[in-house]
C-alpha cells in the first residue's frame, strides 16, 4: 500500500538555493493531498547537499558521487517513492497554487484512466506561459528548426496552442520534464526514463514509448506553476550540446532508419562547424571544444545512425 498519494522527486545541481525556494513554495501551497519530497544531488560542487539537509529534516536525500543524469537520478528517486503517483519537478520551479493537489485529482478521475502522464501550465518569471508541453518532433521540423532564427518560430507555435483552447486540460503528445506528474504503476512498467539521456528529451522519449501503447498525456490549466528555465545549465552553449545530443539519440532512436536523419546530422555539422570557423571569435576555448564535439557527434550519428 502506498503511503503517500504523491512523491516529490527533485534533481538538484548546483542549484540549491533554488531547491529551498522550491519546496518551500510546495509547502506553503499544498493541501488537501499528501505527500514527500525526495532530493536526488548530482555531485554539486555549491554545497548543496548540506544546506538541504540542514534546512529540511524531513526531506529525504540522496547524494550521488557524480552527475548521473536528469533520467537517471529520477529513476534512483522513484525507486524509494512510496507515493501512489510520482511528480518529478525542476529545482527552478515554484508553484503559485495549490497545482499537485489540482493535477492529482485530475489523474484520479476514473475517466482520465488512460492519461498516463499530465503536468501544469507553465509560467516564466512574469508570469507569462511559457512551453509545458509539445508535439512529438518529426525529422522534417526537427530538420527546418535547425536552421538559424527558427526556435523562435517553434515557441510561438507551441504557446499559441496553449492560448487557443478554452479546455481545462489540454491532450498533447508530451509533457516537459519541469513539472512531470506520472502514474508511478506505469513509470515503473515502462521501465522509467532511459538513462542514456543526460538531460532533455528523456520526458519526450518517454511520453513517446507510452503513445505506442496508447497512454495519454494532458495539461492541466488550473495547475499554475512559475518556471525559471535553464537555471541548471548556465552556459548557453553547453545547454545547446546537451540538447543537441539529446535530439540526436531521440531521433535515432524512432527515426534512424530513414534518409531525412542522415540530413538532420549534416544541417547541423554544416550550421556548427560555420560556428566554428566563421563565428570562432564569439566563443571561448572551452565553447569552441563543445562546438567541435558537436560536429563529431553529428558526423557520427550521420555514419552510424546510433551513438
Amino acid at each position: 500500500m502506498d503511503r503517500f498519494d504523491v512523491s516529490i522527486i527533485i534533481v538538484n545541481y548546483n542549484t540549491g538555493q533554488l531547491t529551498i525556494n522550491c519546496i518551500n513554495s510546495i509547502r506553503e501551497k499544498t493541501s488537501g493531498v499528501s505527500y514527500e519530497i525526495i532530493v536526488v544531488d548530482n555531485a554539486s560542487e555549491d554545497k548543496s547537499s548540506q544546506i538541504i539537509r540542514a534546512t529540511f529534516k524531513d526531506v529525504t536525500l540522496i547524494e550521488n558521487q557524480s552527475n548521473i543524469g536528469f533520467g537517471a537520478a529520477n529513476n534512483m528517486g522513484a525507486g524509494l517513492a512510496a507515493g501512489k503517483y510520482l511528480l518529478m519537478l525542476n529545482p527552478d520551479t515554484i508553484f503559485i497554487n495549490n497545482a499537485l493537489k489540482v493535477i492529482y485529482d485530475f489523474m484520479e478521475i476514473p475517466e482520465n484512466r488512460n492519461i498516463a502522464v499530465c503536468g501544469g501550465m507553465l509560467l516564466d518569471g512574469d508570469g507569462l506561459p511559457t512551453v509545458s508541453c509539445g508535439d512529438f518532433p518529426s525529422l522534417k521540423k526537427m530538420v527546418f528548426y535547425s536552421l538559424p532564427f527558427t526556435n523562435k518560430i517553434f515557441r510561438r507555435s507551441e504557446l499559441k496552442r496553449l492560448g487557443n483552447s478554452q479546455s481545462k486540460y489540454l491532450i498533447t503528445d508530451f509533457v516537459t520534464g519541469a513539472d512531470f506528474f506520472i502514474r508511478k504503476d506505469i513509470f515503473k512498467e515502462e521501465g522509467g526514463f532511459d538513462e542514456k539521456y543526460l538531460a532533455y528529451y528523456e520526458d519526450t522519449d518517454l511520453c513517446k514509448r507510452l503513445s505506442l501503447k496508447g497512454y495519454k498525456s494532458a495539461i492541466v490549466r488550473e495547475a499554475k506553476i512559475i518556471h525559471l528555465c535553464g537555471k541548471s545549465v548556465a552556459n548557453p552553449i553547453k545547454r545547446r550540446m546537451i540538447m543537441y545530443e539529446s535530439s540526436l539519440l531521440f531521433l535515432s532512436k524512432f527515426y534512424g532508419h530513414r534518409p531525412s536523419f542522415k540530413l538532420y546530422c549534416v544541417v547541423n555539422q554544416i550550421k556548427y562547424r560555420v560556428y566554428l570557423v566563421l563565428l570562432k571569435q564569439r566563443y571561448t576555448s572551452e565553447e569552441r571544444i563543445m562546438l567541435g564535439k558537436m560536429i563529431r557527434t553529428s558526423a557520427n550519428y550521420r555514419r552510424e545512425g546510433r551513438p
